[in-house]
């Protein structure tokens, strides 16, 4: 899961490609995560993104395709299940960033428009594993009961959801260089700010 997830994120994040075609990519992507995964559809992506990387980690990510794929099918269905399912997310998250924010290079700054929109990209981008994670120690570590579970399942999605937030105040900077804002548009119009 983390390697398919890692792999998401550096096709979503490359300024190697279009944003155009980092979509594209990240659709092929998740038609591939729902199964079963075709070789050719992923070597596309590897052929579009293995010759352009100069960063060898990254490289050798897309050219394990295959095999991180061949271990998802591989898996136990129930396992499998989980994998898929948190991995579709979190592509659909990625998808929104490529959508919401302008290219890298432009110069341009757009935030997210509201609270609500935030909310529902942490829970896409980090909520989601947190959610994954405690659905996977209840299926191999532990049992518990259906008011337990559903505690701890809104307190995994809560738990990722914080670690996104401190990751986009960390990230900031950056992130605005890169035209990026992830504090909401309404919530900076209340202070007299922008973007």
């Amino acid at each position: 899961a983390y390697l398919l997830g890692r792999a998401a994120d550096t096709i979503a994040d490359t300024a190697l490609i279009s944003p155009e075609l980092r979509r594209e990519f990240i659709l092929v992507f998740r038609f591939q995560v729902r199964g079963p995964a075709r070789l050719d559809a992923l070597r596309r992506i590897e052929s579009e993104l293995t010759d352009l990387q100069n960063i060898p980690k990254e490289r050798d990510l897309m050219t394990s395709l295959p095999s991180a794929f061949a271990l998802l099918e591989a898996m136990p269905e129930a396992d499998a299940a989980l994998v898929r399912s948190v991995l579709v997310t979190l592509t659909l998250g990625m998808e929104q960033d490529l959508a919401t924010f302008p290219v890298e290079a432009s110069g341009n700054v757009e935030s997210v428009e509201d609270a609500a929109t935030l909310d529902r990209y942490i829970y896409l981008v980090a909520g989601c594993v947190g959610e994954f994670w405690t659905h996977l120690s209840l299926a191999h570590l532990f049992e518990a009961d259906d008011a337990t579970e559903a505690r701890l399942l809104e307190t995994g999605v809560r738990f990722g959801n914080g670690l996104q937030l401190v990751n986009i105040l960390r990230d900031l900077p950056v992130d605005l260089r890169m035209g990026r804002c992830y504090l909401p548009s309404a919530v900076l119009a209340e202070h007299d700010l922008t973007p």
